[in-house]
């Protein structure tokens, strides 16, 4: 004898579950490789860094931003957000000034692209910023 019966909410149409049209999934950034990069960057050997900072946003700033530099910089911005995890580091930086330099780093360079001048010297700018913060205990 059953007393109660219990139902089972109804499945939603495998119509329901499609994305809707014109929808395309964007590729995942590699993350990992991201990381590697990150974690065997040593910031004070790589003298280029401080160099593509001068071009972009120092004195004599150029127009025309290079791959290269930007690349660098991805690759630095990408090392000092890694290690700013650390609770010695992390409360030293502002979580508003982490977001604005994860923002940068999201459409500062994306592979095969040629990045705008906004868009590299945004990122020059959060390097800075990080390094400010941070720098000496990197």
């Amino acid at each position: 004898m059953i007393l109660f019966r219990r139902t089972l909410p109804p499945t939603p149409s495998a119509q329901s579950r499609m994305p809707p049209a014109g929808f395309r999934p964007q590729e995942p950034p590699d993350l990992l490789a991201r990381l590697l990069t990150a974690l065997q960057l040593d910031l004070y050997s790589v003298t280029e860094v401080y160099d593509d900072l001068n071009d972009l946003v120092g004195e004599h700033a150029t127009t025309e931003p290079e791959t290269e530099a930007v690349q660098r910089l991805a690759a630095a911005l990408d090392h000092i957000l890694l290690r700013i995890q650390a609770p010695e580091l992390a409360v030293r930086c502002p979580p508003d000034t982490v977001r604005r330099a994860q923002r940068a780093r999201a459409c500062a360079y994306s592979e095969g692209a040629q990045p705008s001048l906004a868009d590299a010297r945004g990122l020059a700018l959060a390097v800075l910023n990080l390094l400010d913060l941070v720098g000496e205990q990197l």
